[in-house]
């Protein structure tokens, strides 16, 4: 959402950034081999229910039908996607 909901990112991009960034901590601290490994097994079907649910959540249709990030990425506390 932080890179795709343009009409509030003015006023909510720290705020989604900080809980983005608050969530990868949480992730951190239970993430097990075997979990990553469930993760990167499952990571398109994953991404499949989140777009559903943004999509019915936001009512937008500006998202890619694929995931345009690496698990990798999205676990990265510093990483944050670029317009």
């Amino acid at each position: 959402m932080l890179e795709y909901w343009s009409q509030e990112s003015q006023y909510n991009a720290a705020d989604w950034k900080a809980e983005i960034t608050e969530f990868r901590f949480q992730i951190k601290g239970i993430l097990t081999k075997n979990l990553q490994n469930f993760l990167v097994s499952r990571f398109e079907l994953i991404y499949q229910n989140s777009l559903k649910y943004t999509k019915r959540k936001t009512e937008l249709n500006t998202f890619p039908q694929k995931c345009p990030y690496s698990l990798e990425q999205l676990l990265d506390e510093d990483w944050f996607p670029t317009k």
